[in-house]
């Protein structure tokens, strides 16, 4: 049995260093249960706390409940790499941009509402390619005229 106290996770004080103490990560995952990318269903402890207001060496108390959002590395790698943009408007919510153009809010318990959706791109008609259109019609000559053209030249 392991005994700990409690600690109100709202009140837990900001840290200096990158990555938060055990006390502070068992404050964040308490509080957000999930992964707080759009849609997402991990579970908070098996996720990394992610800095929203990207760390900076040297500035204090950067590490906080307030700064910090449990992403699974899939999401987190789309965070960094993959063109998602994520702001924490305030604690527990969570504004996320696609690189295509939707935007997400998403509260600390993992609910998600879609909150623009873009609007599609016009499609330009195009014409058909040539090879659809329809044959020209053969040319048309008379049978009489190719068979008097005939006799003429067998006689001649």
């Amino acid at each position: 049995m392991t005994i700990r106290p409690i600690v109100d996770p709202l009140h837990h004080a900001p840290e200096d260093l990158h990555d938060p103490s055990l006390g502070l990560r068992t404050a964040v995952t308490a509080l957000m249960p999930v992964d707080v990318f759009p849609y997402a269903s991990r579970t908070s402890r098996a996720c990394d706390l992610d800095h929203t207001i990207p760390y900076r060496d040297g500035e204090t108390g950067q590490t906080r409940w307030g700064n910090l959002a449990p992403l699974a590395r899939r999401s987190h790698r789309a965070k960094t790499f993959g063109g998602w943009v994520l702001t924490q408007p305030a604690p527990g919510w969570f504004h996320w941009k696609s690189p295509a153009g939707f935007e997400y809010l998403v509260h600390a318990t993992g609910g998600t509402m879609c909150l623009r959706t873009p609007e599609p791109e016009p499609r330009l008609e195009e014409p058909p390619p040539p090879w659809l259109d329809p044959p020209e019609p053969p040319e048309t000559r008379p049978v009489e005229s190719e068979a008097w053209e005939w006799i003429q030249y067998a006689l001649c």
